[in-house]
């Protein structure tokens, strides 16, 4: 058996070669464990949950390959949903609002630690506990781990949303 280490989130996978390409600093192991959660996250639900699970995501696999555009998003998603208790449809709008606003964003480097939880965590535990507060949980400790570019992320959303 063959295993992969995610270079975004450091979780260990066993390795497959029969995956898509990754869109993000991710492995493709990882990158489809994203996927399989997607699917069990409506775009339907009042609260609109599938839109913190992408914004953990990124948030969670910057560096690398990722674009600046989707590390920034993602933060502000956090930021807006965790701090400021928008509702996933209100952070897909300010996104649109950001994305209007300006179009270079900028390069944050991601934490040098492997995430204690993951994506992988949250699909583990879902039936269990529930998916929306897996994924709440896993948002949570990915906005924690972002610590120092906190207050960047606040002055950006502030500025810009205002």
């Amino acid at each position: 058996m063959e295993f992969t280490i995610c270079p975004g989130c450091g979780v260990r996978l066993l390795k497959s070669d029969s995956l898509p390409e990754k869109k993000f600093n991710s492995s493709k192991e990882c990158w489809e464990l994203f996927c399989q959660l997607s699917a069990l996250t409506p775009n339907y639900d009042e609260e609109f949950i599938h839109q913190m699970a992408i914004d953990t995501y990124e948030a969670q696999h910057g560096g690398g390959d990722t674009k600046n555009i989707a590390v920034v998003f993602g933060l502000a998603g956090l930021y807006l949903s965790l701090e400021n208790n928008y509702s996933g449809r209100q952070v897909q709008k300010a996104h649109m609002v950001l994305g209007e606003k300006n179009k270079e964003w900028p390069k944050l480097e991601p934490p040098t630690f492997n995430w204690e939880y993951t994506v992988k965590d949250v699909l583990d535990s879902s039936l269990e506990k529930g998916l929306k507060e897996e994924i709440r949980k896993w948002a949570e400790v990915t906005w924690k781990g972002w610590g120092e570019q906190q207050k960047t992320i606040e002055d950006i959303c502030n500025y810009y949303l205002s």
